[in-house]
């Protein structure tokens, strides 16, 4: 297979994967109360969930974890498996330090994320990935 096609081939993996990963967790959270559903949102606020946060966050956290901090621990000779390891306990830490199930798949998802970003070093598909998790999830806790 042609490098382009298994690029965008990888790339659409990569998307697929991330998604389905945190989107089953969402479902599952909220389905066994794991995660409580917020309610009586203004429709600003609701904006404000469903459009800025996820685009920021998304943005801002792969511009972060996969494009800064990982590329720093690749310029000081660090292995590809242990940056990828400590970008994703890190990248984890923040997202659900205080829920171990919420912290096993943000590191899950920073694992898949390290590794795709090592291969192709695109943030484009990250970024996607990141921001569509963080809208349906909203939209899950919201609406769901």
């Amino acid at each position: 297979m042609p490098r382009k096609k298994a690029s965008v081939l990888c790339a659409v993996l990569v998307f697929a994967a991330l998604t389905a990963l945190f989107i089953s967790y969402m479902m599952a959270g909220l389905a066994y109360g794991r995660i409580p559903p917020m309610r009586d949102f203004s429709p600003i606020q609701s904006v404000f969930f469903l459009v800025l946060v996820p685009v920021t966050a998304g943005f801002t956290e792969e511009l972060i974890w996969r494009g800064y901090f990982m590329e720093e621990l690749l310029a000081m000779r660090m292995s590809k498996w242990r940056s990828i390891i400590l970008t994703s306990v890190s990248f984890a830490s923040i997202h659900g330090i205080f829920l171990p199930d919420k912290l096993a798949v943000t590191f899950l998802f920073g694992i898949i994320a390290g590794l795709y970003y090592f291969r192709e070093r695109n943030l484009a598909v990250l970024i996607a990935a990141h921001v569509t998790i963080d809208v349906v999830a909203y939209a899950l806790v919201m609406f769901g």
